[in-house]
């Protein structure tokens, strides 16, 4: 089973500053010369970042490591995948695949075979595909074991003290940090719930991860 590994992480080193970033505004508008103004732009995400880490690492927060965390949402994804009602949304993704394939395949008959068989069996099972995707889309679009995220203050299932805790504490010192929560929903059941945080710059946290119900905190 994947492990999630929490990893203290580096304040990283940007070239913004207030003084180059006026003289790229000048150098654009007086010159036309655009990269300087490019290049802080994106070091602005460096900056948004290195301030979440310096108050992550004050709080003595140490963010789950983004390879782990990535790693676990697949497995367990994969996992559920085949259990419940949630293997019949992976049947219905099968069926889908099938459907492209045969589609594929008739183009292919249609270029390299003369007789009228492979194409006409491929083209039976496009269209019987076809219809079965459409028929029960609806139908099981709830089934699949999927990765949902929630703005915390749309969630409306208990959070844990110390997860509750985490949130506010970093809400307080960032004001504008983006507080969500990340589950995997399966059977129309949530697992796994994750707090994420997202700085200004789009950059995401996983701060805490526990198991439903018993509020039980993953190592």
């Amino acid at each position: 089973m994947t492990t999630l590994l929490r990893k203290a992480a580096v304040v990283p080193v940007s070239d913004y500053d207030e003084g180059t970033a006026v003289l790229a505004e000048k150098s654009h508008k007086l010159l036309g010369y655009y990269e300087l103004k490019y290049h802080l732009a994106k070091e602005k995400d460096r900056v948004s970042c290195g301030n979440m880490v310096e108050v992550l690492n004050k709080m003595q927060v140490f963010p789950y490591d983004k390879a782990s965390v990535k790693k676990y949402k697949k497995r367990t994804e994969f996992l559920f995948r085949f259990s419940g009602k949630a293997l019949i949304g992976t049947i219905y993704d099968a069926i889908g695949l099938f459907c492209f394939a045969s589609l594929i395949l008739t183009a292919i008959s249609c270029c390299w075979f003369s007789a009228g068989f492979w194409v006409a069996t491929s083209a039976i099972c496009t269209v019987v595909s076809f219809i079965v995707v459409i028929a029960t889309g609806d139908k099981v679009k709830d089934y699949k074991a999927k990765w949902k995220k929630i703005p915390i203050k749309d969630y409306d299932k208990l959070i844990p003290e110390f997860a509750l805790q985490t949130a506010v504490d970093l809400k307080e010192r960032i004001p504008s940090v983006s507080i969500y929560i990340e589950e995997l929903i399966v059977n129309e059941v949530p697992r796994d719930p994750f707090l994420v945080a997202t700085d200004a710059s789009g950059n995401e946290f996983y701060l805490e991860v526990w198991n439903e119900p018993k509020f039980r905190k993953h190592s």
